[in-house]
């Protein structure tokens, strides 16, 4: 997706009239009416990355994607019963308004391609392990991170067991990584916290102290629960090089994640 162009930008910062070719000669915004900045910060959803885009072009991308959005209010709306100034004031109380409702629907939207893109992938997920076994779902996963390894991660007697993991670079599993204790690992602040994500460990100050922050550079984990609600794992993609994930590849280890309360129940006896 791509940035506004500087020009875009300044369009953007006119005020409302003059944006409609009309001179304005009233402060913008006027007093009283709520400042809100022109460009709004959001993330893209699919790339994981923070994008500046204009009101404008949010609205194009609601429009693409078949959502129905008002137009932007014009100044003629308000000149047909009071002067310039107090239809200028008038228009830009609109437009925030307007503004504020189009932030709205983006965000609504963005909610609605991560659950679409959350079921639609657990769906394929459930498929693949179903069909063609543990690993071959697991490589699904780790294909479409840049991450070298993807795992499953089962806790038992204060240590993180391995179960199954898929290397990029296609090598044996390696003796460090097929059990750990947990206080050792990054796997416990996701059983913790519900979650761990950190594109550069050896700079995130939450591992101060950490054994691995500075060797195991990235990190993201989700748990795993049983039938009973309790977190008894963790599916996890990890690399010694610093990496970003989207946020799409996060919902989609989720997903992966709920798939696999049941393949862990149905496999207790520990791992492979």
């Amino acid at each position: 997706m791509d940035l506004p162009s500087n020009a875009q930008v300044r369009a953007f910062q006119r005020p409302p009239s003059a944006r409609l070719g009309r001179r304005s000669n009233v402060k913008y915004p006027p007093e009283g009416v709520g400042s809100k900045r022109r460009a709004s910060i959001v993330r893209d959803f699919r790339h994981g990355l923070q994008m500046v885009l204009t009101h404008f072009e949010m609205e194009q991308r609601l429009r693409n994607a078949g959502v129905a959005v008002r137009p932007y209010p014009t100044l003629n709306k308000f000149l047909c019963d009071v002067n310039p100034e107090a239809a200028d004031k008038m228009l830009v109380q609109a437009g925030t308004a307007w503004e504020n409702e189009v932030e709205r629907l983006f965000a609504m939207q963005q909610q609605a391609d991560e659950l679409t893109a959350y079921a639609s992938f657990g769906q394929l997920f459930d498929e693949v392990c179903t069909e063609e076994g543990l690993s071959a779902a697991l490589a699904v996963l780790n294909e479409a991170v840049p991450h070298r390894y993807t795992a499953i991660y089962r806790l038992r007697d204060g240590r993180m067991l391995n179960v199954a993991l898929v290397d990029k670079h296609g090598e044996p599993l390696p003796d460090f990584l097929a059990e750990v204790p947990i206080a050792s690992s990054f796997c416990q602040y996701v059983l913790r916290d519900g979650s761990f994500l950190t594109g550069d460990s050896g700079s995130d100050t939450r591992l101060n102290g950490h054994p691995y922050q500075g060797v195991m550079l990235s990190y993201c984990g989700i748990p795993i629960f049983d039938l009973q609600g309790r977190a008894v794992g963790t599916a996890c993609h990890f690399d010694l090089v610093a990496r970003d994930i989207a946020d799409e590849k996060v919902a989609h280890l989720r997903a992966a994640a709920r798939i696999l309360t049941n393949y862990l129940s149905d496999h207790s006896s520990g791992p492979s």
